[in-house]
């Protein structure tokens, strides 16, 4: 999703940079396709091996990628992370913190140098769970700004009982966020992802689109009246 809306904001004419904190997965590199653009990334620039700028690729079309280490497990101080991140701001209209699921070192280094976050869950009881110990823990290190994105969400694929499902006030109740869009189950949003065209046809790219205005401080309602209705 943080790659999806990188893309998005780049699109709208902004200077967006990626910046890729899950330590050994990589997953925005990979996802990118981008593991063979440099050599480095931000803990070879935090230890002094490098300079930031020599951990960052252009994607084109303004958007770019600060690297992750290849290994997991790394020490580094979030306070080193976040002074990184401010001199490259001036680059850049955005820079999104990509971390993985949980209360993990990429959530805590992502946490030290944001002052806002989007976190992204889907809508099962396993997800939602985790988000909201995410948001407690955002909220503790200074992170009042918090949004929500649903993923994944269709009707059609909702669990049987009315005990397993959430609605989406449900979910902004439990993780403590104000909602920032609805993502579909579409598996259109690959190719978002790599930046290949869909024609404008796909449901999560108008999704994802819709996302991005909302950052930018456009008023864009969101039309999912009929998902909110449990349907069993």
């Amino acid at each position: 999703m943080t790659a999806a809306i990188g893309r998005a904001l780049a699109r709208q004419g902004k200077r967006v940079l990626l910046a890729d904190m899950d330590a050994g997965v990589r997953a925005l590199e990979l996802m990118l396709s981008a593991d063979s653009l440099t050599h480095y990334n931000w803990l070879d620039a935090a230890t002094g091996k490098a300079r930031v700028q020599d951990a960052v690729s252009s994607l084109g079309q303004n958007l770019s990628l600060l690297h992750a280490p290849n290994e997991g497990g790394v020490q580094v101080e979030p306070s080193e992370i976040k002074e990184m991140l401010s001199a490259l701001s001036a680059n850049f209209d955005y820079i999104l913190c990509d971390s993985s699921a949980g209360v993990g070192q990429s959530l805590k280094i992502a946490a030290a140098a944001s002052d806002a976050a989007i976190i992204v869950t889907v809508p099962d009881k396993i997800a939602v769970s985790a988000a909201a110990a995410a948001s407690e823990f955002l909220f503790s290190e200074g992170v009042e700004d918090i949004s929500l994105i649903v993923n994944k969400f269709s009707v059609n694929r909702l669990p049987c009982s009315k005990e397993d499902f959430f609605t989406l006030d449900d979910i902004m109740d439990t993780v403590c966020a104000r909602l920032l869009g609805v993502v579909p189950f579409d598996s259109s949003v690959v190719s978002l992802v790599k930046g290949e065209n869909t024609s404008g046809k796909s449901a999560v790219e108008a999704s994802v689109q819709r996302i991005a205005k909302r950052i930018e401080g456009e008023s864009v309602p969101l039309p999912v009246k009929e998902l909110i209705k449990y349907k069993g």
